[in-house]
């Protein structure tokens, strides 16, 4: 939306740079340059984006990336990237969107089993992110922003800000008033459903795992199970691992934090901010917890199959002369799923 938007962002004072920007709109070139890390093929994203804010007559510079939270994570490479903003004599303001936890918990899961065609089983994803403090927890944001003397502006990524519009939100966070005249019809990241989650985690372990793939292999089978399921007009959307005694155990876990974070960027409860996601009942439809349906298990076969060369041939093409590596066998895929 920012990089569609960009001349119209430039008419109410806001750049958006070019940037180290990839084609998705992510600036990620460019925050991993600005950190010191350099990620991509965009070469001197740091230079050319000094030579952009010089150049430009916007009083905001508007930079995007979810890579960011990792990045900021790390100290040195967060003095580096702060340095190098403010050394261009920018105020920084940090915005962030949190979520309540168990809904955080289960759509990360997703993401990760979609795009790295992980195996893990949803319980063992979700104990594991119990531990990961800086990741679910919000307050280590506070010290943040005051360690490196920048304004953090926090919003709520709750169900009724997604039902009203988080584009919208983002645009009146930063100070554009209205959306009108703005293209905001975008594909959004669409959460998948229990069909897609059991077809992804059954490539995972036949490929072996996330680590048995380089980025551009893992985009290419993304790419492949997407068109197979676009292909057989397969809908499936909304999974959910949850069940509803876990969640409450979650939010227990990030209680404190919570209410300090809230108290911190709103003046609210937690429970207030996030009225329409806390304390909500869940009905797991996870086909590991539900068993596959009746319906859908011939299909869940046929669709695999499918995939089965089409994986081979990206993982044989990208890693030559790996000949230890697994073949899948139909055969294996048929006693699976015929039960």
């Amino acid at each position: 939306m920012l990089m569609q938007n960009r001349k119209r962002f430039l008419k109410h004072g806001i750049l958006v740079p070019e940037s180290g920007q990839r084609p998705s709109g992510a600036h990620r070139d460019l925050v991993h340059d600005l950190a010191g890390v350099p990620a991509g093929p965009t070469e001197n994203a740091e230079q050319r984006f000094i030579r952009e804010v010089s150049d430009t007559c916007a009083d905001t510079v508007l930079i995007s990336s979810e890579t960011l939270w990792p990045l900021l994570a790390v100290q040195a490479q967060a003095e580096r990237l702060i340095g190098c903003l403010k050394s261009l004599d920018l105020d920084i303001v940090l915005v962030v969107y949190v979520r309540n936890q168990p809904q955080y918990m289960n759509s990360s899961y997703v993401q990760n089993v979609k795009t790295w065609l992980r195996a893990d089983e949803f319980p063992a994803f979700a104990r594991r992110a119990l531990t990961q403090h800086a990741k679910y927890a919000y307050s280590h944001w506070m010290t943040f922003a005051e360690r490196h003397k920048v304004a953090l502006l926090a919003r709520p990524f709750s169900q009724a800000v997604r039902k009203s519009g988080v584009t919208q939100d983002f645009l009146a966070t930063i100070g554009v008033t209205s959306s009108s005249g703005f293209d905001t019809a975008i594909e959004r990241n669409v959460s998948v459903g229990p069909f897609s989650v059991e077809v992804a985690r059954t490539l995972g372990r036949r490929i072996g795992g996330p680590n048995k793939l380089t980025r551009p292999q893992a985009d290419q089978c993304r790419w492949a199970f997407r068109s197979e399921l676009r292909k057989r007009q397969i809908e499936d959307r909304g999974y959910c691992g949850l069940t509803t005694s876990f969640a409450a155990e979650v939010e227990q876990r990030f209680a404190e934090d919570n209410a300090r974070f809230a108290q911190f960027a709103w003046g609210k409860p937690w429970s207030e901010v996030f009225a329409s996601d806390v304390g909500r009942s869940f009905e797991p439809n996870d086909y590991l917890m539900t068993g596959v349906p009746a319906d859908r298990r011939q299909l869940l076969g046929e669709v695999l199959a499918s995939l089965e060369p089409q994986i081979d041939a990206i993982l044989s093409g990208s890693l030559p002369g790996d000949s230890n590596r697994r073949r899948w066998t139909l055969s294996a895929l048929k006693n699976r799923f015929s039960c």
